[in-house]
């Protein structure tokens, strides 16, 4: 399932829901390539990337609790994170503190 996460002002492009084991340890590698991932709990680990990633993590009401930048190889916990979204690093991120609404993308 693709979706995208809207705020006033900010929007987060395409966006591939992980399910299941396999797809959330897979990631986005070996590179992001325009569509990112939104994955549920808190931490996230850049291994086997080849570049780093941009990642923000929401509370159980959609509020951004942290941004941060993940390089290959790195281990990254957000504390408060109920779930992630990895975007490329071009992408900018939304602030601290803004909610965002999930909307599901038609493909």
């Amino acid at each position: 399932m693709i979706v995208e996460l809207v705020a006033v002002g900010w929007r987060s492009g395409p966006l591939e829901v992980a399910s299941g084991f396999g797809r959330r340890w897979r990631g986005l590698r070996p590179r992001c390539r325009g569509t990112g991932l939104l994955l549920g709990g808190g931490a996230v680990h850049g291994r086997g990337m080849a570049e780093p990633l941009m990642v923000v993590g929401f509370d159980a009401d959609g509020r951004v609790v942290g941004v941060r930048r993940l390089d290959p190889g790195r281990f990254l916990r957000l504390p408060g994170a109920v779930m992630v979204a990895e975007l490329a690093t071009w992408r900018p991120p939304p602030p601290r503190g803004t909610t965002v609404e999930v909307l599901r993308v038609r493909t």
